[in-house]
């Protein structure tokens, strides 16, 4: 996973740096003009430690963390 910044130009996100490889997926925050997005260096720093264990496979997909959430929430007798 990496993280970069992008603008919309004629309605397309056109990102800065490298260009992405086709059909990425991305996800994107929207900033406004009164509320930019930005980090503070504890939080960047935060950012840079969570990539780097998501690159070493230290996380829980989506799926896995969803079903351990259906399954805390679902009553014991039903279990």
């Amino acid at each position: 996973m990496d993280v970069t910044i992008g603008r919309v130009v004629d309605g397309k996100i056109v990102v800065e740096g490298d260009e992405l490889p086709e059909g990425s997926t991305v996800g994107i925050f929207v900033s406004s003009e009164s509320e930019p997005y930005k980090l503070s260096d504890d939080e960047a720093a935060e950012l840079d430690r969570a990539i780097a264990d998501v690159r070493a496979g230290q996380h829980v997909d989506a799926d896995t963390h969803l079903a351990r959430l259906t399954s805390a929430s679902t009553p014991r007798e039903q279990r």
